[in-house]
C-alpha cells in the first residue's frame, strides 16, 4: 500500500531493470525531473526524514549506453531532517528544516557536493527569508520564486539568480 520501488524499462528490449528500493515500511518512493530536465531525483521520505538521490539524464555525452548510469545520493538520511531539491547552473537548491530549525530555510550545494551553505541576503550577509515559513521553492532561468507563510498569510518570494543582479525582490500576496 505505499510506492517503493523504482524500475527502468529498456524501450527497445522493454526489459525492466530494478533501480531503487526502499525496505523501510515507514518511507514512500516518489520520482520528479528538475525544471531545467537535467536530473531525475529518486525521493524516499516519511513525515520526519527525507533523501533525495539523482540521476544525470544528459549523462556522459561520449557513453551512449545509459543502462551504467547511477542514483547518487544528494544528502544522506538523517533523523527529522526533511529537504526538497531543485537544480540551478551546477547547484542544488534545497529547502530543509536542517539544523533543528522550526521552519524551512534556503540551501544551496554544489552538485557533487554535500557542503550545504545558508542562502545569504545579498545586502546584510544574514540568512535569507530567515524565521520565513517556506513551503516550496522552483527555479527558473532567471529567478527562484519561494512559497511560504508570514504572519500566516500566504506569499510569494521572487529571487533573481543567474545574473548579475543577484538579490531578492520584496513580497507578492496571493
Amino acid at each position: 500500500q505505499r510506492p517503493f520501488q523504482v524500475y527502468r524499462r529498456d524501450l527497445n528490449t522493454n526489459v525492466e531493470t530494478l533501480v531503487f528500493e526502499e525496505l523501510d515500511i515507514l518511507y514512500w518512493v516518489g520520482i520528479y525531473k528538475s525544471k531545467d530536465q537535467r536530473y531525475l531525483f529518486v525521493e524516499s521520505a516519511s513525515s520526519e526524514a527525507s533523501e533525495i538521490l539523482s540521476l544525470d539524464l544528459l549523462g556522459d555525452d561520449d557513453n551512449d549506453d545509459d543502462s551504467a548510469a547511477e542514483l547518487i545520493c544528494i544528502a544522506t538520511r538523517r533523523p527529522n531532517v526533511l529537504y526538497s531539491v531543485e537544480h540551478f547552473k551546477n547547484t542544488w537548491w534545497m529547502i530543509s528544516n536542517a539544523d533543528n530549525s522550526a521552519n524551512f530555510q534556503l540551501w544551496t550545494s554544489p552538485v557533487g557536493g554535500h557542503d550545504w551553505t545558508r542562502v545569504l541576503d545579498p545586502e546584510t550577509e544574514q540568512p535569507l527569508l530567515d524565521g520565513i515559513a517556506i513551503e516550496d521553492l522552483s527555479i527558473f532561468a532567471r529567478h527562484a520564486v519561494v512559497q511560504g507563510r508570514e504572519d500566516g498569510i500566504p506569499r510569494l518570494w521572487v529571487l533573481t539568480v543567474g545574473g548579475d543582479d543577484d538579490g531578492y525582490s520584496n513580497v507578492l500576496d496571493w
